[in-house]
């Protein structure tokens, strides 16, 4: 096998006949403070042209982190969704692999609320997962019902919960925060702030192939493969206007080029998206045009996901759309054109040429989910 190393290309664009495998020296970049609290860090220049280099850098420049405009949150963890083999092998439970602990089926979830009391019957929340979030809308696909139980309550008020998760006490006492005397044995893991996932915000997925936010109308318990984004007070965007902010083709550059990747798919995790960022004034006519558009985006994604609600379970809605072979929908179109009006204001707001990010080649996000 020939091998060539050689040093990143001013293009991005690497190629040698004859040559097997080429090895590129990746450079290190120092990214610029953004706050008063001078922090910094570390990322990779993920082959980057001159071009896209200062458009980067520009918004960088001039922009402040997501992170001081949104509060970016983790998920639920329980700590034993269901039974595994891992578990049955250890003799830690003589239930069946598959069942339910602390996640349930719908069948599970029907035979246990047939059970419990109206008080416990609130303990059980639709959980969702990454399939259902974005992009725009939260979809009515639920990966199943959560038994809500964080520290804050008596479990002697919910005697039929207790007693569907006691043949499962022996797995749950092993649990870090069980094991360190931190938590009673019955409760999640990480159960987070119930309240919060009560109200309206943003969602996102660990991983995805383009960026993939969904607004929760409705608020959403999810499990930790998801995080939670909540507007701070001096946001200057409503849920809706960050959709259409977010779902952008400057945002997306900079997750491509900047962010994190694992292989294809870029790395949603809380650091990389407080990172991203954001005009640090918006005219109140940008302001009011995005909240404007963020509504009809959602509108428009909500209809779509709708229509293509079948029996596709594990596939997010633009997937279910292109195989039912709507892709062209007009209701696709006028999404596509709004979201196109949008990234125009976003690049106007960085003072930058809408035809600047004509130099990044990005997927068309509705077209390859």
């Amino acid at each position: 096998m020939r091998v060539l190393a050689i040093e990143p290309a001013p293009d991005g664009v690497y190629s040698a006949p004859g040559v097997d495998l080429i090895l590129v020296t990746l450079e290190k970049r120092r990214q610029p403070t953004h706050s008063a609290k001078k922090t910094s860090g570390r990322a990779w220049r993920i082959l980057e042209n001159e071009a896209q280099q200062r458009c980067l850098d520009h918004m960088e420049a001039t922009g402040r982190p997501l992170g001081s405009l949104l509060d970016i949150r983790a998920g639920i963890q329980s700590g034993a969704d269901r039974v595994t083999a891992a578990h049955v092998n250890a003799g830690l439970v003589d239930r069946p692999v598959g069942r339910g602990i602390f996640v349930l089926s719908e069948a599970e979830e029907g035979e246990l609320a047939a059970r419990c009391s109206s008080s416990e019957r609130q303990r059980l929340v639709p959980l969702y997962k990454t399939p259902a979030c974005g992009p725009y809308c939260l979809d009515d696909a639920r990966a199943g019902w959560l038994i809500y139980l964080d520290g804050q309550l008596d479990i002697a008020e919910f005697p039929t919960l207790r007693k569907h998760l006691t043949p499962f006490r022996r797995l749950l006492i092993q649990r870090r925060e069980c094991r360190l005397g931190r938590m009673p044995w019955w409760r999640l893991h990480w159960p987070r702030v119930e309240a919060a996932f009560k109200t309206p915000h943003l969602l996102v997925p660990q991983r995805a192939l383009y960026p993939r936010f969904a607004l929760a109308v409705k608020g959403a318990f999810t499990s930790v493969d998801v995080y939670h984004l909540f507007p701070k007070p001096k946001s200057p965007l409503l849920p809706g206007g960050w959709l259409a902010y977010l779902h952008s083709t400057p945002v997306h550059a900079w997750l491509a080029k900047r962010g994190k990747r694992k292989g294809d798919l870029l790395e949603l995790y809380r650091t990389p998206v407080s990172q991203l960022p954001v005009p640090v004034t918006f005219s109140p006519e940008t302001v009011d045009r995005l909240n404007s558009i963020g509504a009809d985006l959602l509108r428009l994604a909500q209809e779509m996901a709708a229509s293509t609600r079948t029996d596709m379970p594990g596939l997010s809605w633009p997937r279910r759309l292109a195989a039912l072979g709507n892709a062209g929908s007009e209701r696709l179109k006028a999404l596509e054109h709004l979201q196109a009006e949008a990234d125009r204001l976003i690049a106007k707001a960085f003072d930058l040429p809408p035809s600047t990010f004509d130099i990044f080649t990005l997927p068309k996000p509705l077209h390859s989910s």
